[in-house]
């Protein structure tokens, strides 16, 4: 330790102060010293010290809220909603709207990236004729819960929007994970008609003048619970 200390010396001396270092962050489990004696004593000794007063720190706090903010940082919230005995549905769903823009908008810059720069520069490099070059593109990132696609279904289809052709129909199918029922789309419309289940949905129609029981017919003084059917 001394100024003068030789080359050796120091070099010893460096060596026990990494040591205390990484047994200090925990990155050494052990040290090795001389076993050299002198008047039955060693020469050399070495024992663990606690730090009386040390701050005591919550680690996994620390942790859980270091995870937020990244998690926050990438805007995908509804990752981690609750974990902590807190967070809906309806806000689950509003933050997964933001998680698509963000995730649409890279998906835009990495899209573009290689069709103006990796796409031309290819091409330069082989000698390639550049008139006509294929492009990348993305989809389907953003596909509609089978939820939400049978409501939509249902809304339309209520008030006379949708045209149930062979088409649509094979559409609809492929959606919800069924075979396609019509190999030839351009069958007429009676025809799918006749081979679809025979189910029409009435709740565009609401009250109506006649007889009670008849369709969605409903007397004065009786109520149209068809209002209250918060899925028309």
């Amino acid at each position: 330790m001394s100024a003068d200390a030789n080359p050796e010396e120091r070099e010893t001396y460096e060596t026990f102060q990494r040591s205390l270092t990484l047994l200090h962050k925990n990155e050494q489990s052990g040290i090795i010293i001389p076993s050299d004696m002198e008047e039955g004593k060693p020469l050399f000794d070495f024992k663990l010290e606690s730090v009386a007063g040390q701050a005591q720190f919550d680690i996994d706090k620390i942790i859980q809220r270091w995870r937020k903010e990244v998690i926050t940082g990438l805007l995908c919230q509804q990752l981690i909603l609750g974990q902590d005995g807190s967070g809906s549905f309806a806000l689950s769903e509003s933050l997964e709207g933001s998680t698509n823009t963000v995730i649409d908008a890279r998906l835009r810059e990495i899209r573009d990236q290689l069709n103006h720069d990796l796409v031309p520069q290819l091409f330069a490099l082989n000698g390639w004729d550049n008139t006509v070059t294929p492009y990348f593109d993305f989809e389907g990132f953003r596909e509609p819960s089978i939820d939400d696609f049978s409501k939509a279904i249902q809304r339309i289809a209520s008030i006379g929007g949708l045209v149930l052709n062979a088409e649509v129909i094979n559409i609809i199918h492929e959606k919800l994970g069924l075979p396609a029922p019509f190999d030839d789309t351009t069958i007429d419309i009676t025809e799918v008609r006749e081979m679809s289940s025979n189910f029409e949905s009435n709740a565009g129609e609401g009250m109506e003048t006649g007889t009670s029981g008849t369709g969605t017919a409903r007397t004065a003084s009786r109520r149209d619970t068809s209002t209250s059917n918060m899925e028309n």
